[in-house]
């Protein structure tokens, strides 16, 4: 079943993005609201729906939908928490210059 609404915009994750997002997803002492994070950009990153991305991880596609676009749109503070668990050269691109 085709995806209902408007078309959703294209996320594109960097090598350095996509590296740092895996680390956040993989790591045993990240927050798990962090975690959650990473999981759903790589995924959309991959071209997932918000439905499907939603389905695969246990979530409401209105979780999705807002880490999406908060990934693609300037960072402001989506991803402010990792100000207090990282130094500034372990954040993804778009992450580093929010912190």
């Amino acid at each position: 079943m085709a995806d209902r609404g408007p078309k959703k915009r294209p996320l594109v994750v960097g090598d350095d993005d996509r590296r740092a997002l895996e680390q956040i997803a993989r790591r045993r002492t990240s927050a798990q609201f962090m975690a959650q994070r990473a999981r759903i950009v790589l995924r959309c990153a991959e071209g997932g729906s918000d439905g499907q991305v939603a389905r695969e991880l246990g979530i409401w596609p209105q979780t999705v939908h807002k880490w999406r676009n908060r990934y693609i749109e300037p960072f402001s503070s989506c991803f402010s928490e990792l100000k207090d668990q990282n130094s500034a050269g372990d954040l993804p691109g778009p992450l580093r210059a929010a912190a």
